[in-house]
C-alpha cells in the first residue's frame, strides 16, 4: 500500500469516525421531542432504501429476490437497524449523546468474542490486550461521571450495550456466511427495503409514524 493510499484510506475513516459520531447528538434532538423509536427507524430505513436504490438504478444492478437473498435482507435488517436502533433511540430518551458514544465504542469487544465463538478469527494476546485498554478506558470515564451523580441511568446504559452487541454480530455475521455473492449497495437496498416492510405494521400500529413538515422541524433538520 502506497503512502498516498494510507492517507486516503485514514481520511476516509476519519470521516466516517466523525459522521458516526454525530449521530448520538442528532439522536438525543430527535427523541427530546417524544418522537418514537419506531417512526424513527421506519423513515432512517426509508432514506435508506431511497438512496441504495438510486444508486442501484444509476449502476444497473438489479435487487434479487430470491429466498436465500431474501432471508439474508431480513437477518442484517434485524440486527443491523430495527432491533439495535429501537434500543438505542429508547435508551437515548435517559443517556447523554457522550456517554452513548462511549459504550458504542464496546462494539470492538464484543465482536472479537463473536469472532472467537464462530471461528472467524484466532485468539492473539496482543488483541485481547488492546481490547482491555479499551474497556478500562471506557470506564475510567464512565465510572466517575456516576459517582459525581451525574444523571446516567446504570441500568438504561447496559440495555444500550445491547446495541453495541448487535453491531458486532451483524459484522460477524457477514464474514461468516457472506452476501450470497451480493454487493454493498444490493445489500443495503435490500435489507432496508424488508426492513421497511417490517416497521410498516409497528411504526401504525403504536401510533408513532411522524409526518414529514414543510418547513422541518427541528428533530427533522
Amino acid at each position: 500500500m502506497t503512502r498516498r493510499e494510507i492517507l486516503s484510506y485514514s481520511a476516509f475513516l476519519v470521516l466516517m469516525g466523525a459522521g458516526w459520531g454525530i449521530t448520538q447528538p442528532f439522536t438525543k434532538i430527535a427523541v427530546s421531542t417524544g418522537y418514537g423509536h419506531f417512526g424513527l427507524v421506519f423513515w432512517q430505513l426509508i432514506i435508506g432504501m431511497v438512496l441504495m436504490g438510486v444508486i442501484c438504478a444509476l449502476r444497473r444492478v438489479a435487487l434479487p429476490l430470491n429466498m436465500r437473498a431474501l432471508r439474508l435482507y431480513l437477518i442484517l435488517a434485524m440486527i443491523g437497524t430495527v432491533m439495535p436502533n429501537s434500543i438505542s433511540y429508547q435508551a437515548a430518551v435517559f443517556l447523554p449523546a457522550g456517554i452513548m458514544s462511549l459504550l458504542i465504542s464496546t462494539v470492538p469487544m464484543f465482536a472479537f468474542l463473536i469472532a472467537l465463538m464462530l471461528g472467524n478469527d484466532r485468539f492473539r494476546w496482543r488483541r485481547l490486550v488492546g481490547l482491555l485498554f479499551g474497556l478500562i478506558g471506557v470506564l475510567i470515564i464512565v465510572a466517575p461521571a456516576v459517582d459525581l451523580g451525574l444523571n446516567i441511568p446504570v441500568g438504561w446504559a447496559a440495555i444500550y450495550l445491547v446495541t453495541a452487541l448487535f453491531y458486532a454480530f451483524e459484522g460477524n455475521y457477514v464474514n461468516k456466511w457472506g452476501t450470497e455473492g451480493l454487493d454493498p449497495f444490493q445489500v443495503m437496498f435490500g435489507a432496508s427495503l424488508v426492513g421497511v416492510i417490517v416497521m410498516i405494521p409497528l411504526t401504525f400500529a403504536t401510533g408513532q409514524y411522524i409526518a414529514p413538515v414543510w418547513p422541518p422541524a427541528v428533530p427533522q433538520q
